[in-house]
Parts: C-alpha cells; structure tokens; sequence
C-alpha cells in the first residue's frame, strides 16, 4: 500500500524462516537498522563487544542462516586507567560530528562514506565536510599552536 511519503508492505514467511530476535536480545544487541537488500536483509547491529557478535555469528552458524559481515566499526574505547585527556577548542557539536565519523569507521580505508556518516547526523554531505575542516583546523592549532609567528 502507499501513502505517498510511506509504503506499506506485506510480508509472507515461509516454514524455513527463522527468528534470530530473541538471540539478539539476549546477547546484547541493538538492531539499529534493517532493509530489504538483494535477495536477503541488512542489519546495522549494535553489539556491546567482539566477543557477543562472535557468539551471534556462531548462532546463525548453527542455525544455518547466512551470514555476511560488511563492516564493522569500533568505538575505540580505552579502560579509564588509559585514557588519555586532551583540552581542545572544540564545540559540542564539533564533539559530536567527529565522534560519530570516528565511531562509524569514516578514517579507515574501508569505513563509512562521508555520504553514510552525513545520513546519520542528519546533514548534508557538504556540512560533513565543511565540519569536518574546521574540526582539523581546530585541532591542528591546538596541538601545534599559531605557526604564523
């Protein structure tokens, strides 16, 4: 059915179907996204650690669903111990928009586009990058201060 902006759509299971819901919930996982892709579904998943999408990936092993893994992103924690504290000049949102790009993997050769790290702050590609300048700029001058002297 269609209401203009939204779709609705029926879906018919089949006997084969299986559920990985309850799995999920019990390790941990958020399921933060899921769409219609090919000939099968894609999740964004939200896992609290490696070792609890290990134990997922072994579930749907032993259950015969397929499983491909596309990407995966880290969040870089660190324990409190290590932590390292760095004063910088930047906003709150400055904050925001680089801690996101970070945590969706946007500086690693295989990581999100700048087109998925926009979609998911809710601006354009071209605001991604005008942030993302000006969070450089920024932190370059706070480590190596005003060059210009």
């Amino acid at each position: 059915m269609d209401f203009g902006n939204s779709r609705m759509y029926r879906i018919q299971l089949g006997p084969a179907t299986k559920f990985v819901t309850p799995t999920v919930s019990e390790l941990g996982i958020h399921v933060l996204l899921a769409e219609s892709a090919r000939k099968g579904w894609r999740f964004r998943i939200e896992a609290p650690d490696r070792e609890r999408l290990g134990e997922f990936w072994d579930y749907c092993r032993e259950e015969g669903i397929q499983f491909e893994l596309e990407k995966i992103y880290s969040t870089r924690t660190q324990p409190a111990d290590t932590q390292v504290t760095f004063k910088s000049g930047l906003t709150e949102r400055q904050r925001e928009v680089a801690r996101v790009a970070t945590d969706m993997g946007y500086y690693e050769a295989d990581g999100a586009s700048s087109e998925e790290v926009a979609a998911e702050l809710g601006i354009s590609p071209s605001t991604l990058s005008t942030h993302l300048r000006r969070i450089n700029a920024q932190l370059y001058n706070d480590i190596f201060g005003d060059t210009s002297a």
